[in-house]
């Protein structure tokens, strides 16, 4: 599930597991009956791991994300987009692609609809995306004031 979700990141600015608008006290409430006490150990050994990093909140949300989770992550993508990562982000593993080239295969289709739409032209969006953000940064010793927030970053192509 990690590598999906890091590509839902990728694609939408936005981390599924980021739980910006829940406390972990309300995330305990989400957790399935019977996974209590093994998320509790989960997160003593990831504490014990991470090093004076508390990983409460993360495992908690992976434990407890839900398909509106991932549609309100989605909301900046195409239909046809999010529909791979409906399908991406499933809970149970036997209703997510099969393999990498079934992903692939799936992503293969969405590009070829949108028909002209190239690998050059990803490209180029990508890298006036960076010069932006670059130029954003460098221009404000304080932040990056003109740079997009996260939640409207997408790798949806522009409009013609």
């Amino acid at each position: 599930m990690g590598r999906n979700t890091q590509l839902l990141e990728f694609a939408t600015g936005k981390h599924l597991l980021s739980a910006y608008n829940l406390l972990p006290k309300d995330l305990w409430v989400l957790v399935p009956e019977g996974e209590t006490e093994p998320l509790r150990s989960a997160i003593a050994r990831m504490r014990n791991a991470w090093r004076g990093v508390d990983p409460e909140e993360t495992i908690l949300r992976a434990a407890t994300f839900t398909p509106a989770d991932v549609e309100a992550a989605t909301q900046t993508l195409s239909d046809p987009t999010r529909a791979v990562f409906r399908k991406l982000l499933r809970r149970n593993p036997v209703e997510r692609h099969m393999s990498a080239l079934t992903l692939q295969d799936d992503l293969a289709k969405v590009l070829r609809a949108r028909g002209s739409y190239t690998a050059r032209m990803a490209s180029l969006e990508i890298q006036a995306a960076l010069r932006g953000a670059g130029q954003a940064m460098a221009e404000d010793e304080e932040g990056p004031k003109g740079l997009r927030h996260q939640d409207f970053i997408t790798t949806e192509p522009s409009p013609a």
